[in-house]
């Protein structure tokens, strides 16, 4: 028996054969019939796709300046009086008229602060005038070509211009404005409301305001005295005098 035995694993050897692969082993280069499986690789989760809906600007989220009316044409920021602004709007203006009368710069005086500002005024179909100090003051160049010379010469004789050029006051002016359009005469008491003093106010005018206030015109006028009927209700507490 155990020769038998010896037998048969010597005569395995001999002729090359593994003794595990005779006596019923896998053979080399054959694969086992396992319940093994070679390991997927994991898939990675898939980042969200990006959009590409465009994001405000900081710019665009800025919040825009509060602008308030002084009349029907001229709009000033917070810090900014109405009448500054009308010496503005009145600058702006003569400068047109007469391109030598601002030979420093063109500026307004402020009767509030009792001192004339630099200005650097944006022009196009708005005019926006600003001061290093940040005031603001905006008004179309349509109300600018519709200001006529007798609008100026009456403003002129109610505004406080501090050292502003007046050309209606030196005889020298005349009948115009240097370098501009001809200047109308002011006009006569007889074109006047007779009700009011202080301010010619057109009596085929629908409706006054007070410059400042929060009416809607058309027309706007500064402190008046009523001496008649106050048919446009400038003189609320009837002391007989209208836009204190």
């Amino acid at each position: 028996m155990r020769r038998s035995a010896y037998c048969a694993i010597l005569g395995c050897v001999l002729t090359g054969i593994s003794p595990v692969a005779g006596c019923g082993g896998t053979s080399p280069g054959v694969a086992a019939d396992t319940d093994q499986t070679t390991p997927t690789r994991a898939t990675s989760a898939r980042a969200p796709a990006r959009t590409d809906t465009p994001q405000p600007s900081r710019r665009s989220q800025r919040a825009q300046p509060t602008l308030r009316k002084c009349d029907a044409n001229i709009l000033v920021n917070r810090s900014t009086t109405c009448p500054f602004a009308q010496n503005v709007f009145y600058a702006v203006w003569l400068a047109d008229q007469d391109p030598t009368a601002f030979p420093d710069g063109l500026y307004a005086f402020s009767p509030t602060v009792g001192a004339s500002f630099q200005l650097q005024c944006d022009r196009g179909s708005v005019v926006v005038c600003k001061t290093p100090q940040g005031a603001l003051v905006r008004f179309r160049a349509s109300a600018l070509a519709a200001y006529s010379g007798a609008d100026a010469a009456s403003f002129v004789e109610r505004a406080d211009l501090g050292d502003m050029p007046d050309p209606f006051s030196s005889p020298e002016a005349g009948d115009g404005v240097s370098g501009g359009s001809e200047v109308e005469t002011a006009p006569r008491a007889s074109d006047c409301d007779p009700n009011y003093a202080g301010d010619c106010l057109d009596p085929s005018v629908s409706d006054y305001d007070c410059l400042g206030g929060s009416g809607n015109g058309p027309e706007y006028t500064g402190k008046v005295q009523v001496v008649g009927i106050d048919h446009y209700g400038l003189d609320r507490d009837g002391d007989g005098v209208g836009c204190e």
